[in-house]
């Protein structure tokens, strides 16, 4: 079981557009690597997004991203897996009782011991990520 949700990250590195693959062991934390879309759609409009989403999207099946060999990504769907080739890891964090996760106003914080800590805003994908939270046994602090 997996849950994708796309959302702005926040690291100690900056904030990116980026999304949050959680599975059964882990949260990939992700950050969009499709430039040539977003290069394609601001000069373009939608038509150039989907020239430059075309060759993103090639450019990565050529030269996949090295995350996609991780057991738990392998595991995965074929389509899935295809959805996160424009993407790049910024960090894998376990879901285990170290995880800690505090709600924000727009959606989540998560840190760990020796791990950078990550902020999640995806206001629209909260309540599933609550639910998904809740059906893995992962605590949720809520003070």
């Amino acid at each position: 079981m997996h849950l994708i949700t796309h959302g702005r990250i926040k690291t100690d590195s900056g904030a990116k557009t980026g999304q949050l693959l959680l599975t059964d062991q882990s949260i990939f934390v992700l950050e969009s690597a499709a430039t040539g879309s977003a290069t394609g759609g601001a000069v373009g409009g939608l038509v150039g997004y989907f020239i430059g989403r075309y060759f993103d999207r090639r450019k990565a099946k050529r030269n996949p991203p090295e995350h996609l060999q991780d057991l738990e990504i392998a595991g995965l769907e074929d389509k899935v897996r295809e959805g996160l080739l424009t993407t790049r890891l910024i960090v894998k964090l376990p879901l285990n009782q170290n995880l800690n996760i505090k709600p924000t106003r727009l959606g989540f914080q998560f840190t760990i011991p020796g791990q950078p800590c990550v902020s999640y805003a995806g206001w629209a994908h909260k309540k599933k990520l609550l639910r998904f939270f809740a059906d893995h046994g992962v605590h949720v602090d809520v003070t």
